[in-house]
């Protein structure tokens, strides 16, 4: 049996890789993003993620770890399809609505590169306490 150390070395040495190829993975996403502006697509393509995810899914033999290697390209592609929507559509700033109408002035000027929108239209966000 390897020691802890050592294979917690060999996961930072493959999380190195991976960083790597997430750059590039992204620099991809980037062009993917272009392309669909300039031809007036969505962001979001249902039967490609699931062609992707049933091809990619066949590489993995092994069957124990296959449903996390599904989840983990699931994941992959929300944060992909964040990216995208950050390229197209700039920041969306989440804000609750105030009966004074002043939450959405606030957020364009704590953050002047987005676009405010209310927290419910916003991919991310949680909802106020009540």
């Amino acid at each position: 049996m390897k020691e802890l150390a050592e294979l917690r070395d060999e996961i930072r040495l493959i999380d190195e890789e991976m960083a790597e190829l997430f750059m590039r993975r992204m620099e991809s996403v980037r062009g993917v993003a272009e392309y669909k502006r300039a031809h007036g697509l969505a962001v979001s393509d249902p039967a490609q993620e699931q062609r992707v995810i049933e091809g990619r899914s066949a590489l993995i033999s092994d069957e124990e770890v296959k449903p996390y290697y599904i989840q983990f390209l699931h994941d992959l592609m929300d944060v992909s399809k964040l990216y995208q929507h950050k390229l197209l559509e700039g920041r969306r700033i989440a804000y609750v609505p105030h009966k004074d109408k002043t939450a959405g002035k606030a957020a364009e000027s704590f953050f002047p590169d987005g676009t405010p929108q209310r927290y419910d239209e916003c991919d991310h966000g949680r909802p106020p306490r009540t």
